[in-house]
């Protein structure tokens, strides 16, 4: 037994050495650029830190998100809140099979809501979200509907430190509806044709920020 607990023994203090320890060499604070420092372990903001990102997916939209970010310890807070998003403006990608079958123009005039997280490795958070997403559709004849969906899902989130508290984050998201506005979930139009609400469910999307440290 003692040749097989030697050989684990010299691999598990291998990787114990190999994993970084102590104070993370990036965020806010530094002075140097870029400023990431991958490691293993989950960083920490241990006197609390206030971000403020901005959406870029949105901008492809053709609308605007911006997003309020608090962080304590490995704990992540954030409240959201995006506007005037057209579904349209990329052709027929964002659109289900149903709403390019009736030619429909999709708006989403505002979407909001917050979420939590908790950081597992390096700047990686794992989380859920709860966000409320106003709809506006409309046919080709001028008929139309509004209407409200609500989401709670997961995310998965990654943030990346270019120069002081300078980032970029990365997320992957799914938000499928638990509620909309719509009874059964459905509008029917004029001509006996239907909308199911929109269900957003999976995504992946980038913003970009400024992080600071409350203290030290």
């Amino acid at each position: 037994m003692r040749s097989l607990h030697c050989p684990f023994r010299v691999l598990s203090t291998l990787i114990l050495l190999a994993l970084p320890t102590g104070v993370m060499a990036h965020g806010p604070s530094t002075t140097d650029g870029p400023t990431h420092d991958f490691q293993w372990a989950p960083h920490r903001a241990e006197h609390g830190q206030i971000g403020v990102n901005f959406g870029l997916s949105q901008l492809l939209l053709g609308g605007f998100n911006v997003a309020v970010e608090g962080r304590w310890d490995r704990w992540v807070f954030e409240y959201s809140h995006g506007v005037h998003l057209d579904y349209n403006l990329l052709g027929e990608g964002p659109l289900t099979d149903d709403e390019k079958r009736l030619s429909l123009d999709v708006d989403s005039p505002w979407t909001t809501g917050a979420g939590i997280g908790f950081v597992v490795l390096d700047e990686l958070y794992i989380g859920a979200e709860f966000k409320a997403h106003r709809y506006v559709v409309q046919r080709p004849g001028g008929e139309r509907a509004e209407y409200t969906t609500a989401s709670i899902g997961p995310v998965i989130g990654w943030r990346y430190f270019i120069w002081r508290g300078l980032h970029a984050n990365v997320y992957l998201r799914y938000w499928p509806n638990v509620w909309s506005s719509l009874d059964a979930d459905t509008h029917t139009f004029a001509d006996g044709e239907t909308h199911a609400a929109k269900d957003l469910q999976f995504f992946a999307n980038v913003s970009v920020g400024w992080a600071f440290d409350l203290g030290e």
